[in-house]
């Protein structure tokens, strides 16, 4: 996933963690989305807030449904990409 700010110059890359055990996609887009936008609200720079919502999203399509899964903080961080800074 490529993540930039308007005028921040570099784009930053993190890579997307590859889930074994996936068994259902839907609402991982919402799980993303949804994590990203609370992350930020809480303060959170840009990089982190989608690292954690990357690793939320990963983790939520091991469950059926659009509510199946959806991780605590601490399993997200334990599965987030690293932002290097």
């Amino acid at each position: 996933m490529v993540v930039t700010e308007a005028g921040a110059g570099e784009p930053l890359t993190l890579p997307v963690p590859t889930v074994a055990d996936a068994v259902d996609a839907t609402g991982a887009g919402d799980v993303l989305t949804g994590t990203t936008a609370a992350r930020l609200a809480l303060g959170d720079p840009l990089p982190t807030a989608v690292s954690l919502g990357i690793g939320a999203a990963s983790l939520s399509v091991t469950g059926r449904g659009g509510t199946g899964r959806i991780p605590t903080l601490t399993e997200s961080r334990a599965v987030a990409p690293a932002v290097r800074a």
